[in-house]
């Protein structure tokens, strides 16, 4: 049954691929063991426009035809992360840390204030990097506590309260 759906199959190389207004486009050399076309049949008949969908799963080979495994991208830092580095280098966010977080605060061994407050936002938020604040679920909304409850530590210091 399942070679009755499948529409091709076989090796191709990548010779090129564009980003346009109109979409994501690629372009594939396929291997010559067939003597017809095997998208030539897809072509439709009014004006030999292709335009039918198919569903790919392409695995980059090495040389020894054995799958490379893709190595994946990691996501660029937005707002949050900007927000999080920053706040990372001011003393009194530092100060907040060590006082609000302190077993966080003394599990991190470094030498700056800085590097430990990186390390508090990480463990608080559910995070491996400051990056993952914009793109990993349910990591924004723990930053955010972690900003009110800041501010809620701003403004008793501020009294003395704390």
């Amino acid at each position: 049954m399942t070679d009755e759906i499948i529409a091709f199959k076989g090796e191709m190389m990548l010779l090129n691929w564009s980003e346009t207004k109109q979409g994501r486009n690629v372009v594939f050399l396929l291997d010559e063991e067939s003597d017809i076309h095997p998208f030539k049949k897809f072509t439709t008949k009014k004006g030999k426009r292709a335009g039918q969908r198919f569903m790919a799963v392409l695995v980059e080979l090495n040389d020894d035809d054995t799958p490379i495994v893709q190595e994946q991208e990691k996501p660029k830092g937005g707002p949050l992360s900007k927000s999080a580095a920053l706040l990372c280098q001011n003393e009194k966010f530092q100060s907040f840390l060590s006082d609000e977080y302190p077993g966080m605060w003394d599990r991190f061994e470094s030498d700056t204030s800085e590097e430990k407050s990186t390390y508090v936002i990480k463990s608080v938020c559910g995070v491996s990097s400051r990056a993952e604040l914009d793109h990993v679920d349910g990591a924004s909304k723990k930053f955010h506590a972690l900003m009110r409850e800041y501010g809620s530590w701003c403004v008793k210091a501020e009294r003395g309260v704390n």
